[in-house]
């Protein structure tokens, strides 16, 4: 990594740049992203949550639980920093954030997502490169990762027959770009080829059979639909 920045000489860009402007919301971690994705909280099938005694009380009296609570919470948990633009190009984008009280920390590789203020949903990125600037202020290059994501529970089967549930991102095919469709999964999560099953929503069984791209937090990987 390092060698590749400071040795070697710059590669030429494929997407000339532009200067831009506007605020633009990031969430970082798969836990923030995965609930602005998705619009809900990740919940196993067939778990609950720790049960207050409202829950129960709840429960108790009409057969159900309340997540209005939990849904608040994980509002202001994984709430977007706020960020401006300075340039964009068809592939990327550099955005700053100002000095000021502690945010979460991001780095080089790692899978986020970003809202503009024009936009109506949340698109997933990964920063390539961070910078500090002045007293405490970041400059971040961002690639795009083209396609509208859909957010997913993948369900797998550990060897030892113990069933797993994990985060995942299902991102369609692009023909224009010549971009196949794949899957982001956490990080190491593909070994191999194997098959996973997509049950939130249910698109059906799926096969993974190559790693396209490993980030610092996250696998995104090629998949074939089975019958």
């Amino acid at each position: 990594h390092l060698y590749r920045h400071c040795s070697r000489s710059a590669l030429p860009r494929v997407h000339p740049r532009r200067h831009a402007q506007g605020e633009i919301r990031v969430v970082s971690g798969l836990t923030g992203i995965h609930f602005h994705v998705s619009g809900k909280l990740f919940r196993e099938p067939g778990s609950t949550s720790t049960m207050t005694r409202q829950h129960a009380t709840e429960l108790a009296t009409f057969g159900r639980l309340s997540t209005a609570e939990e849904e608040d919470r994980a509002a202001r948990d994984f709430a977007p920093e706020s960020w401006h633009l300075i340039d964009q190009s068809a592939g990327g984008l550099r955005i700053a954030r100002d000095a000021g009280p502690p945010q979460r920390r991001i780095g080089a590789g790692q899978l986020i997502a970003l809202k503009g203020q024009s936009d109506e949903s949340f698109l997933l990125a990964v920063t390539r490169w961070m910078v500090a600037v002045g007293q405490g202020g970041v400059h971040a290059g961002i690639m795009w990762i083209p396609g509208a994501p859909l957010g997913a529970i993948a369900r797998t089967m550990e060897l030892a027959g113990r069933e797993t549930f994990e985060r995942a991102f299902v991102l369609p095919e692009i023909e224009r770009l010549k971009v196949p469709a794949s899957i982001i999964l956490p990080l190491n999560s593909f070994r191999g080829p194997r098959e996973i099953e997509l049950i939130n929503p249910t698109l059906g069984r799926l096969r993974l059979t190559a790693l396209m791209q490993r980030g610092q937090d996250f696998d995104r990987v090629l998949f074939e639909p089975l019958s």
